[in-house]
Protein backbone atom coordinates (compact mmCIF):
# COMPACT_ATOMS: atom_id res chain seq x y z
CA UNK A 1 0.00 0.00 0.00
CA UNK A 2 1.49 3.48 -1.18
CA UNK A 3 0.64 6.57 0.43
CA UNK A 4 1.96 9.61 -0.60
CA UNK A 5 0.79 12.40 1.34
CA UNK A 6 2.90 15.22 -0.50
CA UNK A 7 5.06 15.24 -3.47
CA UNK A 8 8.26 16.57 -3.48
CA UNK A 9 6.65 19.31 -6.22
CA UNK A 10 4.54 20.58 -3.86
CA UNK A 11 6.35 20.81 -0.96
CA UNK A 12 8.99 23.02 -2.95
CA UNK A 13 5.84 25.30 -3.71
CA UNK A 14 4.84 25.50 -0.16
CA UNK A 15 7.99 26.29 1.07
CA UNK A 16 8.82 29.21 -1.75
CA UNK A 17 5.25 30.40 -0.75
CA UNK A 18 5.92 30.30 2.74
CA UNK A 19 9.53 32.49 2.33
CA UNK A 20 7.72 34.75 0.13
CA UNK A 21 5.29 35.47 2.66
CA UNK A 22 7.77 36.32 5.21
CA UNK A 23 9.86 38.39 2.63
CA UNK A 24 9.75 42.29 3.84
CA UNK A 25 7.73 44.24 0.97
CA UNK A 26 10.53 45.71 -0.30
CA UNK A 27 12.17 42.68 -1.82
CA UNK A 28 9.03 41.32 -2.74
CA UNK A 29 8.89 43.92 -5.27
CA UNK A 30 12.39 43.54 -6.08
CA UNK A 31 11.85 40.06 -6.80
CA UNK A 32 8.72 40.40 -8.65
CA UNK A 33 9.99 43.27 -10.83
CA UNK A 34 13.55 41.59 -11.16
CA UNK A 35 12.09 38.97 -13.68
CA UNK A 36 10.36 41.51 -16.27
CA UNK A 37 12.60 42.29 -19.08
CA UNK A 38 15.43 44.88 -18.31
CA UNK A 39 15.45 48.18 -19.98
CA UNK A 40 18.58 50.06 -19.65
CA UNK A 41 17.90 54.08 -20.06
CA UNK A 42 20.17 56.86 -20.07
CA UNK A 43 19.95 58.56 -16.60
CA UNK A 44 19.36 62.06 -15.23
CA UNK A 45 20.69 64.34 -13.04
CA UNK A 46 18.37 63.98 -9.64
CA UNK A 47 19.07 67.72 -9.15
CA UNK A 48 17.21 70.52 -11.19
CA UNK A 49 19.11 73.39 -10.02
CA UNK A 50 22.51 72.14 -10.35
CA UNK A 51 24.74 71.13 -13.77
CA UNK A 52 27.06 68.15 -13.79
CA UNK A 53 29.95 70.32 -13.78
CA UNK A 54 29.32 71.85 -10.58
CA UNK A 55 29.42 68.06 -8.80
CA UNK A 56 32.88 66.38 -7.26
CA UNK A 57 33.03 62.78 -7.83
CA UNK A 58 33.15 62.11 -3.94
CA UNK A 59 32.63 58.04 -4.75
CA UNK A 60 35.05 55.87 -2.65
CA UNK A 61 36.68 58.85 -0.03
CA UNK A 62 37.27 57.94 3.02
CA UNK A 63 34.62 58.29 5.78
CA UNK A 64 34.62 57.73 9.57
CA UNK A 65 34.54 54.33 10.59
CA UNK A 66 36.88 52.91 8.07
CA UNK A 67 34.09 53.20 5.28
CA UNK A 68 34.34 54.24 1.74
CA UNK A 69 31.46 57.29 0.38
CA UNK A 70 29.92 55.34 -1.99
CA UNK A 71 27.42 57.47 -3.01
CA UNK A 72 27.82 60.94 -5.08
CA UNK A 73 27.08 64.21 -2.51
CA UNK A 74 24.87 66.86 -4.86
CA UNK A 75 25.10 69.83 -2.62
CA UNK A 76 22.46 72.41 -3.20
CA UNK A 77 19.89 75.23 -1.24
CA UNK A 78 17.47 73.45 1.20
CA UNK A 79 14.47 72.11 -0.41
CA UNK A 80 15.59 72.34 -3.80
CA UNK A 81 13.49 69.85 -5.69
CA UNK A 82 15.01 66.39 -6.01
CA UNK A 83 13.90 64.55 -9.06
CA UNK A 84 13.83 60.57 -10.22
CA UNK A 85 17.23 59.94 -11.65
CA UNK A 86 15.21 57.10 -13.55
CA UNK A 87 11.52 55.61 -14.26
CA UNK A 88 11.13 53.14 -11.45
CA UNK A 89 9.11 51.34 -8.94
CA UNK A 90 8.99 52.91 -5.04
CA UNK A 91 10.71 50.49 -3.03
CA UNK A 92 11.08 52.27 0.31
CA UNK A 93 10.63 55.76 1.80
CA UNK A 94 11.60 56.46 5.62
CA UNK A 95 14.34 56.94 7.75
CA UNK A 96 17.54 55.19 8.25
CA UNK A 97 20.51 55.65 10.15
CA UNK A 98 22.92 57.08 8.27
CA UNK A 99 20.59 58.67 5.28
CA UNK A 100 18.40 60.39 7.85
CA UNK A 101 14.99 60.63 5.22
CA UNK A 102 15.47 58.62 2.41
CA UNK A 103 13.90 57.17 -0.58
CA UNK A 104 14.90 53.77 -2.50
CA UNK A 105 13.26 53.47 -5.87
CA UNK A 106 13.73 50.37 -8.32
CA UNK A 107 14.72 51.78 -11.74
CA UNK A 108 13.36 50.34 -14.64
CA UNK A 109 17.14 48.73 -15.47
CA UNK A 110 17.10 46.82 -12.40
CA UNK A 111 19.19 49.20 -10.73
CA UNK A 112 18.41 50.32 -7.10
CA UNK A 113 18.17 54.14 -6.70
CA UNK A 114 19.28 55.38 -3.18
CA UNK A 115 18.56 59.04 -2.22
CA UNK A 116 19.41 60.31 1.48
CA UNK A 117 19.68 63.48 3.63
CA UNK A 118 16.25 65.02 2.66
CA UNK A 119 14.67 67.50 4.16
CA UNK A 120 11.31 65.94 3.17
CA UNK A 121 10.00 62.95 0.93
CA UNK A 122 6.82 63.17 -1.28
CA UNK A 123 4.23 61.34 0.56
CA UNK A 124 4.54 58.25 -2.05
CA UNK A 125 2.85 54.47 -1.05
CA UNK A 126 5.24 51.44 -1.75
CA UNK A 127 4.54 50.26 -5.43
CA UNK A 128 4.00 53.51 -6.92
CA UNK A 129 5.08 54.00 -10.22
CA UNK A 130 8.02 57.28 -9.94
CA UNK A 131 8.53 58.46 -13.64
CA UNK A 132 11.97 60.10 -14.96
CA UNK A 133 11.75 63.75 -13.47
CA UNK A 134 9.58 63.54 -11.18
CA UNK A 135 9.73 65.03 -8.04
CA UNK A 136 10.25 62.88 -5.11
CA UNK A 137 11.66 65.00 -2.07
CA UNK A 138 13.56 67.70 -0.78
CA UNK A 139 17.35 68.67 -0.63
CA UNK A 140 18.26 68.91 3.06
CA UNK A 141 21.10 67.20 6.11
CA UNK A 142 19.00 64.39 7.76
CA UNK A 143 20.87 61.73 9.27
CA UNK A 144 24.85 61.70 9.40
CA UNK A 145 24.76 65.03 7.42
CA UNK A 146 23.39 66.60 9.92
CA UNK A 147 26.57 68.87 10.06
CA UNK A 148 27.13 69.24 6.77
CA UNK A 149 25.93 72.04 4.27
CA UNK A 150 22.40 70.39 2.53
CA UNK A 151 22.89 68.04 -0.19
CA UNK A 152 22.25 65.21 -1.77
CA UNK A 153 23.53 61.53 -1.24
CA UNK A 154 22.86 59.96 -4.50
CA UNK A 155 23.84 56.02 -4.80
CA UNK A 156 23.14 53.66 -7.76
CA UNK A 157 23.12 49.82 -6.32
CA UNK A 158 23.39 47.27 -8.72
CA UNK A 159 21.72 44.03 -7.52
CA UNK A 160 24.50 40.77 -7.63
CA UNK A 161 22.42 38.21 -5.93
CA UNK A 162 18.64 37.30 -5.46
CA UNK A 163 18.48 35.49 -2.36
CA UNK A 164 19.53 36.82 0.25
CA UNK A 165 19.46 39.99 -1.85
CA UNK A 166 23.20 41.07 -2.36
CA UNK A 167 23.68 44.51 -3.77
CA UNK A 168 26.98 46.08 -5.02
CA UNK A 169 27.51 50.36 -5.59
CA UNK A 170 28.66 51.83 -8.67
CA UNK A 171 29.82 55.05 -9.05
CA UNK A 172 26.64 57.59 -9.87
CA UNK A 173 29.27 59.94 -11.36
CA UNK A 174 30.21 57.90 -13.94
CA UNK A 175 27.03 56.89 -14.60
CA UNK A 176 25.77 60.75 -15.26
CA UNK A 177 28.29 61.10 -17.63
CA UNK A 178 27.65 58.24 -19.75
CA UNK A 179 24.28 59.48 -19.97
CA UNK A 180 25.06 62.93 -20.85
CA UNK A 181 22.90 64.00 -18.05
CA UNK A 182 23.77 67.98 -17.83
CA UNK A 183 20.83 69.09 -17.10
CA UNK A 184 16.86 68.37 -17.05
CA UNK A 185 14.84 70.61 -18.45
Amino acid sequence: MKTKIFSSASIIIFIVSLVYFLLPNEWKILYTQLFSSKERKKIILPVKSVNIDDIEDTYGAERPGGRKHEGLDIFAPYFSPVISASDGILLYTGRDVLGGNVIKILGNDKRIYYYAHLSKYIDFKTEDKIKLGQTIGYIGNTGNAISTPPHLHFEIMEIKWLLPLITKSINPYNELIDSNSFKQD
